[in-house]
């Protein structure tokens, strides 16, 4: 699995609890600002934390038994200066004048037919919010599914089941009974950091681990076997900001 993630925690005493976590909206005043909250009351939790959702600005704070709303809240305040530089980031980056595809921006242009082209990306004006996403995940979908499917053949295993998400933190999983999911935000990224993350993907069809045989299968499955430490890298350095692409 293929991962990214920022977080903020404070360790408390895990508590028995079968309930399912619950969200509530808050505010907190700054300055002339005000900061939604997400809070989020996991009886399974065990850390005080918080996320700063890099997509929509919020911050996601998760409470464990026993710690109050308001101290919850409190702590979030206490970090008000991490915080706001990179919400005011965040929500500047909201109105998109292009988006990385194949690794390349293309500029986003009327036209009146949703399209991505070779050098530019066609969205009516009246389009929904979410065509764009729907374009991009279409577009993992025809590139990324042969592509998975070959790979996989090359074990003989089969993949059971693939879709794709739009998740947070993670760029794949591969569970042991052989779904696959991959992050379509990936078509943003070059053809080879694409071709490592399915690669990746699919050799835990037989590695379900990250030691040296599943780094072999790895590199074995890639275009580019050589490139993979290099493709790896680089999808690193690009996550944080493929995954607050305000899409």
């Amino acid at each position: 699995m293929v991962s990214f993630t920022i977080d903020f925690l404070l360790t408390f005493p895990r508590q028995a609890c079968q309930e399912k976590a619950v969200s509530k909206w808050h505010e907190i005043d700054i300055s002339s600002e005000k900061l939604p909250v997400e809070v989020r009351e996991n009886p399974r939790a065990r850390r005080l934390q918080f996320r700063l959702d890099p997509r929509k600005g919020h911050v996601r704070l998760t409470l464990p038994p026993g710690v109050s709303v308001a101290k919850g809240l409190g702590f979030v305040h206490s970090k008000t200066n991490w915080i706001l530089p990179r919400r005011a980031k965040i929500l500047a980056a909201q109105t998109l004048k292009g988006v990385p595809i194949d690794g390349r921006v293309l500029p986003i242009i009327d036209g009146i037919k949703a399209h991505i082209g070779k050098d530019e990306i066609r969205l009516p004006k009246s389009a929904p919010s979410n065509l764009l996403a729907a374009l991009l995940k279409d577009r993992a979908k025809a590139l990324l599914t042969p592509l998975a499917h070959q790979k996989a053949q090359i074990l003989g295993l089969p993949i059971q089941r693939l879709t794709y998400r739009d998740t947070t933190s993670h760029w794949g999983s591969c569970s042991s009974k052989g779904a696959i999911s991959l992050n379509w935000r990936i078509v943003c990224a070059d053809p080879l950091v694409q071709d490592y993350l399915v690669a990746h993907e699919v050799a835990h069809l037989k590695e379900q681990h990250h030691q040296p045989a599943f780094w072999d299968q790895c590199a074995r499955l890639m275009a580019q076997p050589q490139a993979m430490n290099t493709a790896r890298a680089r999808l690193k350095a690009i996550s944080p900001k493929l995954m607050a692409l305000p899409l």
